[in-house]
């Protein structure tokens, strides 16, 4: 309860205050002890608390804190305890004679050390609640409104009884039944959000900052106990709670289920008060959020300060404010368990010896150095209404978040699953890579493995970013080598097994690495998609075969076997996916219900003697148990990392998968709010969530980060168009905004009779690896390295000549066997025709047309492609048909051509077009 009760003739009683509702309400209180109730069914402080409430449950006693307060005294001496069981019928398990004894010797030992000044409550009152500003970040016991008897150091008084020792002065507390009693409600109170968090207002209603000017009598609002809706205190509103997330209400089952899902605390239980505390400033603050507030009259009972009425309570507050209230239950019911499990664990059990081993993977980087804009979707399972980006990533962040991991575990690798360059930001790509090879040395990655876009450049230049070296130079290059005078090339072993030369059968890179850990050997195995000739260049990769994956690893897992090593990793640079855009899978999910994609294929041929698979190419975010095995990957560009804890058994020198485990984590970073650290921390195991509050970035590697960006800045900063908002990918179900600037660009660039004479030009969606954004006041002036970010590839246009059938079936091709969904070609303007979802395959495409007249299936049309779709790339095997085949330049130069007339002009300012070119249907 929260109202300030004020000391009235020596007497003090419920009865003078008839608008006073019961914090959280006797409903909200008791929801928290049923939650915890059943949280600790079945353990041994399940146990305990039913022997130390004399068979009372949690549920029951979580209200005696309030009931406590129908005890009177006239004169601080004598005292009488009455309830009134129709108002209170919650309170009548404590109307026997040896309850009501128990409650007047609790109010009589608590009842004057907090001072009786007119306006105070008495200091066990005192107990429930802080009066935090809502310009706080965090709890703090120095600032306006808390002090050393608050909520937040009752619960750690009443923790400290629990647990056998004394709390501080004020509290009296006379055994550990009564300390159990108040800790069920105190739990309680501090997560409804008006207990640990007080807006202060001046005389005409505006917020004040108590910390900065003081605190004045006439700005504190009681915790809302002083701003009215209509007749009804905001704090009372706040307490009380909706029927259905009542004990028996039909929600209540899912708040359970949330109550579930809460993480540990991370630290010793005596802190959490503090943490949780501070986690309900940060998000208590929706309870004002959208608020104003006007005076009112003086209210005749209370003291001669100004009341405020609240203007803003409307659908769209209460509607977040019940959300907030089922989130807040959930997680007080989940850590009153928690708390009572901390002081009464369950009784160790004797484990077997072990050898702990920290594997730490992130996969896909594509030398994304700055953590720039990246973020990731993330959906609080406590409160599942509330989706929000959370800012993760930057080369610094990953190194910071790895330090951490390594720092809490006695042994740990590093591992790297491909793709670790190739498509990248300038930063990267201007240097040749060499700059994200160096981070990654200063990171310390132990193993990596090559993926697709390693061969972007061709084996020689994988092998000299592996070796070390400099690049041979062309005059007017762009890109820069040994910027420090030398390249020292990978600190780390590059696997891929299943690379093979055509011509002698020898492995192009080595198919294993071994890793010995207090004696034990740890074998990795490395392999990439035996895709690759369908998604890199084909000259890229002359006189190169891809084998098969899962039978690769398995001939090395056979050898190592005979060699005695039994711990077996596998890291294979090909994915799947879990989930769909319109509804994502949770990474962590272990069950992975919609599991499809290559990799799973793989893992049901995997021999059984491999422990873990670490996979990476579709860029998602999984941890899926299969049969005892974890398949796992962290999305991609260093926005998360995959974390495989082994034991391996120094008896077998083995896995043991039954004590190990696993967890998918975001790359949190400088950007991340406090407030969004603690929302992810509260889901995870407690091994893992000190990590999400403590990682901060890399200050050698922010530095290292900086100077390349501070070097590539005067070329990505120089402005070469200007646009007027967003051009994006995937804005439409078929072909995008930016698909059609980049074909129409290329279009322009191919068109001249000298350069092939194209009519047509196509680009794979694939091949655009950013949105080309307006930043700031449209028109906006866009960077190069903004429209390099968009096509960074460095690919060729080709012109060659298709017939109209054959235009029609590499549309056809834009959908195959296996496929969800189509990836559309994105078409150069004047190029339309419909595609029908529910059609037969071959006859999904219909209405060819180029500009307004039908294809001639027997007619020829000259067509630009990048070099990519020109050998066959994403399946589109059409385009190696083609013939009479030109070279028109590079995609990336095609694009700033095109987009200079912008600079000169206002009329040649480019808007997106909004119309798709490719109708699609059901």
């Amino acid at each position: 309860m929260k109202a300030k009760m004020l000391q009235v003739a020596g007497v003090m009683t419920l009865a003078l205050f008839p608008g006073v509702v019961l914090a959280w309400s006797s409903a909200g209180h008791q929801a928290v002890g049923a939650i915890a109730d059943r949280l600790l069914e079945g353990s041994h402080a399940g146990e305990m608390v039913k022997k130390t409430l004399g068979g009372m449950t949690l549920e029951t006693v979580a209200v005696w804190a309030d009931c406590v307060k129908g005890t009177t005294s006239k004169d601080g001496v004598n005292f009488s305890y009455q309830t009134n069981p129709q108002r209170f019928a919650e309170c009548m398990p404590f109307s026997t004679r040896e309850e009501e004894a128990r409650i007047i010797a609790f109010v009589k030992a608590n009842w004057t050390q907090c001072g009786s000044a007119e306006g105070n409550e008495w200091c066990h009152s005192q107990y429930h609640y802080a009066d935090i500003a809502p310009q706080r970040d965090h709890y703090d016991a120095h600032f306006a409104g808390a002090n050393d008897h608050d909520v937040v150091h009752a619960i750690s008084a009443m923790i400290t009884k629990l647990k056998g020792g004394k709390p501080p002065a004020p509290f009296s507390i006379a055994d550990k039944r009564e300390a159990l009693m108040l800790l069920a409600h105190y739990v309680g109170d501090l997560h409804q959000p008006l207990h640990i968090e007080s807006i202060y207002l001046d005389a005409q209603g505006k917020p004040v900052d108590p910390d900065a000017g003081g605190i004045d009598p006439l700005t504190d609002s009681a915790g809302g106990n002083k701003i009215y809706d209509g007749g009804k205190r905001l704090h009372a509103y706040w307490d009380s709670i909706p029927k259905r997330l009542e004990n028996g209400g039909e929600s209540f089952a899912e708040t359970l289920a949330r109550a579930r899902q809460v993480a540990v605390s991370p630290g010793d239980v005596s802190g959490w008060a503090q943490q949780w505390a501070s986690e309900v400033v940060e998000t208590g603050k929706t309870a004002y959020a959208g608020l104003s507030y006007t005076p009112r009259a003086p209210q005749e009972s209370g003291p001669s300060v100004p009341n405020w009425d609240a203007v803003g309570m409307n659908d769209a507050y209460f509607k977040r404010a019940e959300q907030y209230k089922q989130a807040e239950l959930a997680l007080a019911g989940a850590r009153l368990a928690q708390a009572i499990k901390a002081v009464w664990p369950d009784p160790v059990k004797s484990a077997k010896a072990g050898v702990p081993l920290r594997l730490i993977a992130f996969n896909d980087f594509h030398g994304n150095l700055e953590g720039g804009d990246l973020t990731l979707s993330w959906i609080d399972q406590v409160i599942p209404e509330q989706r929000f980006r959370l800012p993760v990533g930057g080369a610094a962040a990953l190194s910071g978040m790895i330090h951490e991991l390594r720092k809490g575990a006695a042994n740990s690798l590093v591992l790297s699953g491909g793709d670790l360059f190739g498509a990248s930001p300038l930063p990267s790509t201007l240097f040749r890579h060499e700059s994200t090879v160096e981070v990654m040395n200063r990171i310390g990655v132990d193993v990596g493995i090559v993926g697709n876009h390693e061969f972007d450049a061709g084996l020689a230049e994988i092998k000299r970013l592996e070796k070390g070296g400099c690049a041979a130079t062309r005059p007017n290059d762009v890109a820069a080598t040994c910027a420090d005078g030398r390249y020292t090339g990978m600190h780390f072993p590059l696997l891929g097994g299943n690379v093979i030369q055509a011509d002698n059968g020898k492995p192009v890179f080595a198919s294993w690495t071994i890793k010995r850990v207090k004696g034990i050997p740890v074998a990795f195995v490395g392999v990439v998609t035996r895709d690759v000739p369908n998604v890199v260049v084909k000259s890229s990769i002359a006189g190169l075969r891809f084998d098969d994956e899962a039978e690769t690893i398995n001939k090395a897992a056979a050898v190592l076997r005979k060699r005695g090593v039994k711990a077996i990793v596998a890291m294979i640079h090909e994915g799947g996916d879990t989930g769909s855009e319109a509804k994502p899978a949770d990474w962590n999910d272990t069950r992975c219900p919609d599991a499809r994609g290559e990799i799973f294929d793989i893992n049901k041929r995997l021999s059984p003697d491999v422990d873990v698979v670490f996979s990476a190419h579709t860029h998602k975010g999984y941890r899926c148990l299969i049969d005892g095995r974890v398949v796992i990957q962290a999305t991609n560009y260093g926005r998360g990392v995959s974390v495989v804890d082994l034991v391996l058994d120094p008896r077998t020198q083995d896995v043991d998968r039954q004590r190990s485990t696993s967890i998918n984590l975001p790359v949190v970073s400088e950007r991340t709010s406090k407030l969004q650290r603690l929302q992810v921390a509260r889901l995870l195991p407690p091994a893992y969530s000190p990590v999400i509050l403590a990682s901060q970035p890399d200050a050698v590697i922010a530095g290292q980060v900086a100077s390349y960006v501070a070097a590539v800045a005067p070329k990505a900063g120089k402005t070469v168009a200007r646009i007027t908002a967003d051009f994006k990918r995937g804005d439409t179900r078929s072909d995008s905004s930016i698909g059609r600037l980049i074909s129409d660009a290329q279009l322009v660039a191919a068109s001249p009779a000298d350069k092939g004479g194209a009519v047509i030009a196509f680009l794979n969606d694939g091949g655009i690896r950013a949105d080309l954004e307006c930043k700031g006041a449209s028109p906006c002036a866009v960077g190069y390295g903004q429209v390099f970010s968009t096509q960074p590839f460095g690919n060729t246009l080709v012109v060659m000549t298709l017939t109209g059938a054959q235009i029609k079936a590499v549309l056809e091709q834009q959908m195959t066997a296996g496929m969800n969904s189509p990836r559309f070609l994105q078409p150069s303007k004047g190029f339309t025709y419909v595609w029908k979802d529910s059609a037969p395959a071959g006859e999904r495409v219909s209405a060819i047309s180029l500009n307004g007249s039908p294809i001639d299936p027997a007619a020829k049309y000259r067509v630009v492609v990048n070099n990519f779709l020109s050998e066959g790339g994403d399946g589109f095997l059409v385009f190696r048909d083609g013939t009479e085949r030109v070279s028109a330049g590079q995609d990336i130069d095609a694009l700033l051509d095109y987009l200079k007339p912008s600079l000169d002009s206002d009329q040649a300012i480019f808007s997106p077009d909004p119309v798709p070119r490719a109708s699609r249907q059901p």
